[in-house]
């Protein structure tokens, strides 16, 4: 998932030679997620738009203390997660995929001390094997892994409308002369939703939770829903066609899911 967020006023602080100010910041606000009153704080003051995604995943958690959940393309699984306060708050158990070698280090650091989540570096697909896989060359940032995809052409979009050079800017990157140096292609191991499961013993399966860059769809398809009949699907549908878009909704809707969805995501749930 692309950050679109501004994050702390960061052009003020920049602008004014105070990076370090939302630096300081942002690392505080990361470790008092850490602590027992930010657990306090989501489990019994934190009110969530009613109808909002964050309200469904919330009335989830208090229906469902022990929910467990696959979580594919997790990638550092703090920044702009949707499930991090879930998991801190009430230790939500599940597996989080993330293909990307560098990212799923940081992933593993970032929970840190939780012994009941499982991680695998790997990309779900139909079938094992390896696949070519495509990510910015120039940094390593979130922002940057955060549009990583199976899709040169998802990458090349974010470079045809200015997001690289903004967020480039932004970090001190001066960019390659060629457009060709902005993207590299790596092998990425594959393994199907089945296999993922049986290798990390997940007895139920109650949310699915993805951010495919586009792919969300078709990683959804090799997945037996109605057997694994998961209480909530979340996906990505920002980079959809909106005929794709509605052939997925439409086979939810036939699953006996209800739907809502904000500017980026859309949530599948059953009452």
């Amino acid at each position: 998932m692309v950050l679109t967020y501004i994050d702390v006023n960061k052009d003020i602080w920049s602008g004014l030679g105070l990076g370090m100010i939302n630096n300081f910041w942002e690392r505080f606000i990361k470790l008092f997620t850490k602590t027992i009153l930010y657990v306090w704080y989501i489990r019994w003051f934190w009110k969530p738009e009613e109808g909002s995604i964050n309200e469904i995943l919330n009335r989830a958690a208090k229906r469902d203390p022990e929910f467990t959940f696959v979580q594919i393309g997790a990638n550092d699984g703090y920044h702009n997660d949707p499930l991090y306060k879930f998991i801190r708050a009430y230790n939500w158990n599940g597996i989080m995929v993330e293909p990307q070698v560098h990212v799923f280090e940081r992933l593993k650091k970032n929970h840190k001390g939780n012994d009941v989540l499982k991680f695998e570096n790997a990309a779900i697909s139909a079938e094992k094997g390896v696949i070519p896989f495509y990510m910015l060359a120039v940094s390593t940032a979130r922002w940057a892994t955060g549009m990583s995809s199976f899709d040169q052409k998802h990458i090349e979009e974010h470079i045809d409308i200015g997001f690289v050079k903004k967020w480039a800017t932004r970090e001190g990157i001066t960019l390659p002369e060629n457009r060709e140096d902005y993207i590299k292609c790596v092998e990425v191991q594959t393994m199907n939703f089945d296999d993922l499961i049986a290798k990390h013993g997940l007895n139920d399966v109650d949310g699915i939770i993805l951010d495919c860059e586009g792919f969300d769809s078709m990683v959804l398809s090799t997945v037996d829903i109605p057997g694994y009949n998961p209480d909530i699907i979340l996906f990505e549908h920002l980079h959809f066609k909106d005929e794709d878009y509605q052939e997925l909704t439409d086979r939810l809707s036939d699953l006996g899911y209800e739907l809502r969805s904000d500017e980026m995501d859309t949530i599948a749930f059953k009452r």
